[in-house]
């Protein structure tokens, strides 16, 4: 990602993963969040692909908690 900073207008942005609490349900995890911090002004920013990827995660924890099986899960099984 080298997209320019739309907050300052000045910085780049650059790609970063962090691992963030969540909860559902009474349970506690850790999921993979996606985001773009600015390195001039040092906002963070999640835009519609992030927003997306860190969406299915919390969908996948809720599942999991749920005993019930993630999209993945699921496309495994087809292929097999």
């Amino acid at each position: 990602m080298n997209k320019t900073c739309q907050i300052c207008d000045q910085g780049n942005l650059k790609a970063i993963v962090e691992w963030i609490d969540v909860e559902c349900e009474g349970h506690s995890g850790k999921i993979k969040s996606c985001l773009a911090k600015c390195d001039f002004c040092g906002s963070e920013q999640a835009g519609t692909t992030e927003a997306r990827l860190n969406k299915r995660a919390m969908i996948a924890f809720k599942k999991e908690v749920q005993g019930l099986l993630t999209g993945e899960q699921v496309r495994v099984l087809r292929k097999t």
